[in-house]
């Protein structure tokens, strides 16, 4: 497994406290999305397209909060769940402009996953300076991304910042800790209540010897992420 993954977890067990909780979490958030694209496909099978069309992009405009861990297992594996919505919008579309929109988003959001799978590849290889490299391909192909969210569904949903944050993870890795927290630093500018990029900030902090600091960052993860938490062990809804 690439080092950038493991630590990624390792930052999730330092935030939460718990691995459970760290399990409990993606797999809590793993169900909803699925649960949600298998209710679309049943709506679409009924001819309910509309329906199904607003359950996926529930899915669509939620994916940011999932975090650069889930993104990257995703893109060496299962095809990403915002990815497969985005083809499942494309045939609720009767009109042939927004459905090449649709199909013109899910080439995009898989495009930055595989710019970020070719960086956490590089990382694995040694190569700090490559993966950085694919890191911010993968910065510019998230931020066109959310531009064509945001041309197609009329509203963005969370910025696409997990290339930033293995920006960072890369960085750090490298000893370039400075290089590290201003990729932490733009990712939380981006999305100031993405999860992932303040445990990573407190990581670095805490690598720094600012232990003191690393902990508020932990506790406002622990803050935030403490209702989801709370819903992952009762099975949570759908969108």
């Amino acid at each position: 497994m690439p080092v950038v993954v493991e630590w990624m977890r390792d930052v999730r067990r330092r935030v939460l406290r718990c691995n459970s909780d760290v399990s409990e979490l993606e797999a809590a958030r793993r169900r909803k999305a699925l649960a949600a694209i298998e209710k679309a496909k049943r709506l679409i099978a009924l001819g309910r397209k509309r329906e199904a069309m607003g359950v996926l992009l529930g899915v669509v405009l939620c994916a940011g909060e999932n975090g650069a861990g889930w993104v990257v297992s995703d893109a060496s594996g299962k095809l990403p769940h915002h990815v497969r919505a985005w083809e499942l919008i494309s045939e609720c579309c009767d009109d042939e402009r927004e459905g090449a929109a649709a199909k013109a988003a899910a080439r995009l959001a898989a495009r930055e996953l595989n710019l970020i799978g070719s960086g956490v590849s590089a990382i694995k290889g040694g190569s700090y300076s490559k993966a950085a490299v694919g890191f911010r391909a993968a910065e510019k192909a998230g931020l066109a991304y959310a531009s064509a969210v945001r041309k197609t569904v009329g509203k963005a949903g969370r910025m696409p910042v997990a290339a930033l944050i293995c920006l960072g993870y890369a960085h750090a890795l490298a000893k370039d800790y400075t290089g590290a927290m201003v990729a932490f630093g733009k990712a939380l500018r981006l999305d100031p209540e993405n999860a992932e990029a303040l445990g990573a900030k407190g990581s670095l902090l805490d690598l720094q010897g600012k232990h003191n600091d690393a902990e508020r960052c932990y506790a406002r993860v622990r803050e935030m992420l403490s209702d989801e938490l709370a819903k992952g062990r009762d099975g949570g809804d759908a969108f």
